[in-house]
């Protein structure tokens, strides 16, 4: 058995498909809530954005 068997791998990807859209995500705050993750890049981020303010 082949690792493509037990999960699907897309063949392309496209950058719009990991963007969470605020309008979609307000909509559906739970299931927005269960996708999002921070990664520690995003974390950083955030983080240096805060400390602008």
């Amino acid at each position: 058995m082949l690792i493509k068997d037990l999960i699907n791998i897309p063949e392309r990807i496209y950058a719009n498909e990991f963007v969470i859209k605020l309008t979609e995500g307000i909509e559906r705050p739970e299931e927005t809530l269960d996708q999002y993750v921070v990664t520690a890049q995003l974390k950083r981020q955030y983080e240096r954005a805060l400390s602008l303010v």
